[in-house]
């Protein structure tokens, strides 16, 4: 009788241990897909303050032709100043999509590792219960 528990524990371990590391994997593809979206998702948000942001510096000359005012000096200043503060936010967007794209990846590492530990952990409560049969 003590030898058919020890085997059914075996066995439920090695299940137990199976079971955790195919719930990792599947988790960890989770991870991946949304980090994956995440970075599609700022792209997409970078592209459109690009966008945005050339129209209105479009307008804002047109507005300084259109009032007689010389594109040379000051206003040129202003207009290229407002354009590198643009491209600075749109990398800005493009950079933090890249971020958590990377977060989204480390965490599925971390969950696939656990998953891996789980199954080399329940793998060897199995050869513990066997050892004692």
């Amino acid at each position: 009788m003590s030898a058919l528990f020890f085997a059914l524990s075996a066995l439920f371990s090695i299940g137990s241990g199976v079971s955790s590391f195919v719930a990792s994997r599947k988790e960890a593809d989770a991870q991946r897909e949304q980090a994956d979206i995440s970075r599609v998702e700022a792209e997409r948000e970078a592209n459109r303050i690009e966008k945005v942001r050339k129209a209105e510096l479009a307008r804002s000359s047109m507005r300084f032709v259109k009032g007689g005012v010389s594109l040379a000096g000051s206003p040129l200043f202003l207009l290229e100043t407002q354009a590198e503060l643009d491209k600075k936010e749109v990398a800005a967007q493009r950079q933090r999509g890249a971020s958590i794209q990377r977060l989204g990846f480390k965490k599925s590492a971390i969950t696939e590792s656990r998953g891996r530990a789980a199954l080399i952990g329940g793998l060897g409560q199995a050869a513990g219960s066997v050892a004692q049969i």
